[in-house]
């Protein structure tokens, strides 16, 4: 697998799912759904650095209950990596040479699946990383993060790498998806990526944004389960 260069992920092709409503889901989860759509217009505008949510009701299976964090958000399109999908690969079985590297990887998204990207909280330790805000930081001299990782000058969760990732060809396209509700936006906190554990991370966030969000948490893995 070769490196991608640092900056913009290629190849922004991948067309995300709008949200299927069901009109059996439940009253009080209707009621709250309903609620938080007319919050959307005084929610957090999506931007470089947003964290992304699914809605409930969202079946795409690439994106069911994921959290996205927004790493690039211009008109060439939008990039971002879901950060609550681990593999049970290690980034020693990707690349033949780092053997001795047993870093876990995460399924960043379904574009590019054999593209790998990491996102990091070590600042100006890693040249010509991009920051995405609040102290987190994509990319970067790729060598020189191996070898830290290698002498043990970083801690495991100091980073996180990704296979693929999430894309949208334009902003237009990302603001079609929430104009339909499919996804809930909030602003970035350093533990949601870092920290957080992966399988609770969706229903956490939805817990700290509180009121009618939390209440969705509650929602049934699946409709028919109602």
């Amino acid at each position: 697998m070769e490196r991608p260069p640092p900056g913009r992920a290629q190849g922004l092709r991948y067309c995300l799912q709008g949200a299927q409503i069901f009109p059996n889901f439940g009253a009080n989860i209707r009621s709250n759904t309903q609620k938080i759509q007319a919050m959307q217009d005084v929610s957090p505008t999506v931007g470089k650095g947003s964290i992304l949510l699914a809605d409930p009701f969202l079946l795409d299976p690439n994106f069911r209950r994921s959290v996205i964090l927004v790493t690039e958000y211009d008109e060439e399109g939008v990039v971002g990596f879901v950060l609550n999908n681990p593999t049970t690969l290690k980034l020693s079985q990707a690349i033949e040479n780092l053997t001795d590297i047993d870093v876990p990887l995460y399924l960043g998204g379904p574009v590019e699946p054999e593209s790998l990207n990491f996102v990091h909280r070590l600042g100006d330790r890693i040249p010509e990383s991009t920051e995405i805000g609040n102290g987190v930081f994509w990319g970067g001299d790729f060598e020189l993060m191996i070898a830290m990782i290698r002498n043990g000058e970083v801690s495991p969760d100091d980073y996180r790498f990704f296979l693929g990732y999430a894309g949208w060809n334009s902003k237009s396209h990302l603001q079609r998806e929430l104009d339909e509700n499919s996804w809930f936006v909030t602003g970035m906190r350093k533990r949601y990526i870092f920290d957080d554990a992966t399988k609770e991370l969706w229903g956490n966030i939805l817990r700290d944004m509180g009121g009618d969000y939390a209440m969705l948490i509650h929602a049934p893995a699946h409709p028919s389960l109602n």
